[in-house]
C-alpha cells in the first residue's frame, strides 16, 4: 500500500544517461509483467514556443520541454483561504458609490471549504494545496461579486511564470439559461454544444525583488457551438501578500472591488 507523502524513487543518472531522472510506472497488479495504467503525473509547466502553460493531470508527449510548478509567497498567501478568515472589499459598479461586500471562510458539515457571501447567501466551493487552487461549485446569486471572483480566479497557480497561462472549462450548469442546460443534460453523451472556457496569463510582477505588485489578466467565455455569446475580463492585483483590487469588464458594465479590510471571525 502507498500512502501519500511515501518516497517512492530518488532522481539519479547512471550509465549514459545525460542528465538525472526518475522512471515512474503504475501496474494494475504487483506482478512483473503486468499491464501499465496510464496514469497522468501531477501539475507541471509545458515551456513551449508560445511562452509556459501550466498543465494539470496532462500527459506530456515526447519533445515536451516541461518543469515543476514554481512558489511565490504573495500568491500563497493571496490565495489560501482558511476557515475563519474575513474579507472584505469596497464594490463599486460603472463608477457609482461603492457599497461594502464581506465574504467568510467557512468549511460546511461535510468539511467542504467555501467563500460565504454574507450579503447574498452565495457560496463558492474551492479545494487548495499548496499549488493551486481551484474552485469546484458555486451556488447562489450569479450577478454577486462572489460568482464573478469564482469565475475570475477559477484556477490559480500560486507560482509566478511571467505570461504563462492557465486553460480550463466550468462546468455547463454554472451558467446559461436553465432550457439549454436541460438540453444539455439530455444531449451530453452524444454531443458537447455549451461550452464556458476559462483562460488566466500571469502578466506582471513589478517588484520582483519583494515578489509583490502581481497582476494577473484572466477571461470567462461562454459558446453555444462556434458563437461567443459573452465574453467577461477580469483582472486581479496582488500586494502586500493579498488580493488589492479586483476588476470585471462584462462589455457592459464594469465592476472594480477594493480590498478594505481583512481579519478573523
Amino acid at each position: 500500500t502507498v500512502k501519500k507523502g511515501e518516497v517512492l524513487a530518488l532522481c539519479g543518472n547512471s550509465g549514459r544517461s545525460p542528465l538525472p531522472h526518475v522512471h515512474f510506472q503504475v501496474q494494475a497488479t504487483p506482478y512483473i509483467g503486468s499491464a501499465t495504467i496510464d496514469y497522468p503525473p501531477g501539475n507541471y509547466i509545458l515551456n513551449g514556443i508560445n511562452g509556459p502553460e501550466m498543465k494539470f493531470y496532462s500527459r506530456p508527449v515526447t519533445g515536451d520541454r516541461i518543469s515543476n510548478p514554481s512558489h511565490t509567497t504573495s500568491l500563497e498567501q493571496a490565495f489560501t483561504f482558511i476557515p475563519g478568515e474575513r474579507i472584505s472589499f469596497a464594490v463599486s459598479l460603472d463608477d457609482k458609490d461603492p457599497v461594502a461586500v464581506t465574504w467568510d471562510v467557512i468549511a460546511d458539515i461535510n468539511n467542504q471549504t467555501c467563500l460565504l457571501c454574507r450579503k447574498s447567501g452565495s457560496r463558492a466551493y474551492f479545494y487548495s494545496d499548496s499549488d493551486t487552487l481551484c474552485f469546484t461549485w458555486f451556488e447562489g446569486d450569479c450577478s454577486s461579486l462572489l460568482f464573478y471572483f469564482y469565475l475570475g480566479a477559477y484556477r490559480i497557480a500560486k507560482g509566478f511564470n511571467r505570461n504563462m497561462v492557465i486553460r480550463d472549462s466550468y462546468p455547463v450548469k454554472v451558467s446559461g439559461s436553465s432550457l439549454l442546460k436541460i438540453v444539455q443534460d439530455f444531449l451530453a453523451p452524444f454531443v458537447l454544444f455549451m461550452r464556458n472556457e476559462y483562460e488566466l496569463r500571469y502578466s506582471l510582477m513589478a517588484d520582483e525583488l519583494e515578489q509583490q505588485q502581481i497582476k494577473l489578466n484572466a477571461s470567462s467565455r461562454k459558446l453555444f457551438g462556434k458563437k461567443e455569446l459573452s465574453l467577461t475580463r477580469f483582472e486581479m492585483e496582488i500586494d502586500a501578500d493579498r488580493i488589492e483590487t479586483f476588476t470585471v469588464d462584462t462589455g457592459k458594465h464594469r465592476l472594480l472591488a477594493k480590498r478594505i479590510i481583512q481579519e478573523s471571525v
